[in-house]
Formats: structure tokens, C-alpha cells, sequence
């Protein structure tokens, strides 16, 4: 399988030049303020749109229903509050996307997220990227799971995100490269090293999935199928809406007027640190 080039951002975007120096990993926990525990469950349907005032600029900021389909209804709805709010920087969830030529090519190739690239292009808006980078979101995982267990769940993250935006299962080739981006990382020379490994892990695992390449969401969400994908999935989630309570937030009193677009759940989650924040 042909990968085109924003297929080889997702993939990259996580693994690579992550962990280049030895023990890099060992950093301190969080702690100067508390997020909301919500339920272990998939997020819901978006959207959930919040405008916030700060003392000296504004955000909007726009949970969204993942999608890649440029006839969705949502996209024109994140058109219409961008023209509506006008703002002078957009925050990227997942990194920054590649610039498509055209609006519907945004979107079929990075969904929302090229959508509000392509936006701001157009308007001559600043872009960031809202997520911690790689390597801190490495450094996080690796104090709490084994380099086995992290690889895996990156497989089957993406896996999972290629079925819910009604592409292709990946085929192996897809897994291999993947995993090889972290075989070239010290830290995960361990197995799963290549597609068998990885297929003999997940039969030992998880023996009652019966395709892997179909995997439900559900695996990330309810312990009782996903174990330690879970415990993971919550971890690195928590770690992001930390990251992203902290960035959005200095912008706002640096008097910008942000456009931010992430998943639905993030921004119920972090509503309420987020207002007391701003305050």
C-alpha cells in the first residue's frame, strides 16, 4: 500500500525524533490544578462550541465530531464561526497539517484540522499546534508503561482512527512502518519489532478481537476490552488537556483571538479549569 504524504504525517507525527536522549523521560507529574473525571466512555457527537473572554483577548473554541467528509454539515458550521469570529491565531490539534490547495481537499485529507489550516492560509491567520510535542508525550507514557505495551497502543490507535474516517484498513506494510519508526528509538527496541510480533501480541492480549484492522473504539473507552489501552488512552489524554489548558490560556491573555478546534471531549473537559483560567 501507497502512502500518500498526510498518511506519513499521521504515522510520523508521534514516533519520530522521539526520546534521542538517554533517560530524557524522567520528568515530574502535573499537579497545579485538577481536571473533571468524566465517565470511561466514547465522546460524544459534537458540537460543542465555547466563546471565553480574558482579560485581554478571546478564544473560541470548537469541539468537533472527527470527520473527513467534506459534505459534513459540521464543516460549514467551524466555516461560519471562523468568519464570524475572525481570528488572528488557529491552534491545530495533532500537530501542524500540510496546506491543501482547495477546502475540500483539507478536509478529505486531514478532516477539521486541515479545514482550519486551510482557513487560515486563506486569511493570513497564525497557526500552532495545540498538543504537547512528541517527545514530552513519550517521556509521559514511558514513566508509567512498558515500551511494549505503547507501541501497540499506537497501532491500534491509528487503526481505530482509519476506521472511523471510513478509510482502508491498514495493511501490514502500514504496521511495519510504524513500528519501525520506533525500532530506531533505544527506548522501544523491544518486541513487537515487526507485523508478526505485533499480530502474536495482540492474539496473546486480546484473543477474543477477532480483526484487529476493525478494532471498535470501544477498546480505548471500557477497561473490561481494552485493559491497558485505557489506562494509556486516559493517561496521555490528561497529560494533552493539560498542555492545551496552559498554551490556550497564555494566548488569550496575550491578547489574541484564538480559533482552536480538538475532539469533542477535550473541551468539556476542560471547560471549567479553562473559565476559572481566564478569570
Amino acid at each position: 500500500m501507497l502512502l500518500k504524504k498526510y498518511e506519513v504525517q499521521i504515522i510520523a507525527s508521534f514516533l519520530l525524533a522521539v526520546l534521542l536522549t538517554p533517560g530524557c523521560w524522567m520528568t515530574s507529574h502535573d499537579s497545579d490544578f485538577s481536571l473533571p473525571v468524566l465517565d470511561p466512555k466514547p465522546p460524544a457527537f459534537g458540537p460543542y462550541v465555547l466563546e471565553l473572554n480574558g482579560s485581554d483577548g478571546t478564544l473560541m473554541y470548537y469541539g468537533a465530531r472527527h470527520s473527513m467528509d467534506p459534505d459534513d454539515p459540521q464543516m460549514e458550521d467551524i466555516e461560519h464561526h471562523w468568519d464570524d469570529f475572525k481570528p488572528t491565531t488557529a491552534f491545530l490539534e495533532g500537530g501542524i497539517w500540510p496546506l491543501d490547495e482547495s477546502r475540500s481537499a483539507a478536509i478529505r485529507n486531514s478532516g477539521e484540522q486541515g479545514l482550519v489550516r486551510f482557513l487560515a492560509d486563506r486569511d493570513g491567520a497564525r497557526i500552532r499546534s495545540i498538543d504537547p510535542t512528541p517527545q514530552s508525550q513519550a517521556r509521559h507514557l514511558l514513566r508509567r508503561f512498558p515500551p511494549d505495551q505503547i507501541k501497540v497502543y499506537f497501532v491500534l490507535l491509528h487503526t481505530m482512527v482509519m476506521c472511523r474516517s471510513g478509510k482502508q484498513p491498514p495493511s501490514l506494510r502500514y504496521v511495519e512502518l510504524i513500528l519501525n519508526d520506533f525500532n530506531r528509538i533505544p527506548a522501544f527496541s523491544c518486541s513487537p519489532c515487526n507485523p508478526e510480533e505485533f499480530q502474536r501480541f495482540i492474539a496473546h492480549t486480546f484473543d477474543e478481537m477477532k480483526d484487529w484492522r476493525s478494532i471498535s473504539d470501544l477498546y480505548f473507552y471500557q477497561p473490561a476490552k481494552g485493559r491497558f489501552l485505557v489506562r494509556m488512552h486516559q493517561c496521555l489524554s490528561e497529560f494533552r488537556d493539560r498542555h492545551m489548558l496552559k498554551v490556550l490560556s497564555k494566548a488569550v491573555k496575550n491578547g489574541e483571538r484564538i480559533f482552536a478546534v480538538v475532539g469533542h471531549s477535550h473541551v468539556a473537559v476542560q471547560e471549567p479549569v479553562l473559565r476559572t483560567m481566564l478569570q
